[in-house]
């Protein structure tokens, strides 16, 4: 849901997020605006970018902000447990993900089983949210290309590490 009036840090529209985006080399971290605009934070470790979000969202609203695609497993969730959500989804950068978020997730999002992992199936509602969302960003002349679907990305890099050293499953 958009702040009313809008609200802006370092330029860009709040609420910001951090979200888990393909590559051709497997998946990285990356920081959007209310405005589905990429934030660019040059040579930011994942950390670095999960401090700027939360300092940039501090004291607003715990919602991730809108999408262009409604569907989302991730929808109303606070920003970190959405950034939770996908990182467990594909793997990465699980280091920041406490007991304490597993739980949450798992009691009050009801997305995980009982030792905190994302079920198969919002895994892959998640995936086909993720590609459709990449379409409408490049429709909307956001993203110059689509990015490729994740599971194609873990197929083809099984034996990629994350920079957290986690293994894509």
């Amino acid at each position: 849901m958009p702040l009313s009036p809008p609200r802006h840090y370092d330029g860009h529209r709040l609420p910001l997020r951090l979200e888990i985006q393909p590559t051709d080399v497997g998946p990285i971290a990356v920081v959007v605006d209310e405005d589905h605009r990429d934030v660019e934070i040059p040579n930011a470790s994942f950390d670095d970018l999960r401090a700027y979000v939360a300092a940039a969202n501090e004291g607003l609203p715990h919602t991730v902000g809108h999408r262009l695609v409604s569907w989302s497993p991730c929808d109303a969730m606070p920003w970190h447990l959405a950034t939770a959500f996908e990182c467990l989804a594909v793997g990465v950068y699980r280091h920041w993900i406490t007991p304490a978020i597993r739980e949450e997730l798992k009691t009050r999002i009801c997305w995980t089983d009982r030792d905190g992992h994302p079920h198969p199936v919002h895994v892959d509602r998640w995936l086909r949210w993720r590609a459709a969302e990449d379409e409408a960003l490049v429709a909307k002349g956001l993203r110059a290309v689509p990015a490729p679907p994740f599971k194609a990305v873990s197929k083809a890099f099984r034996g990629y590490l994350g920079p957290s050293g986690n293994q894509i499953r």
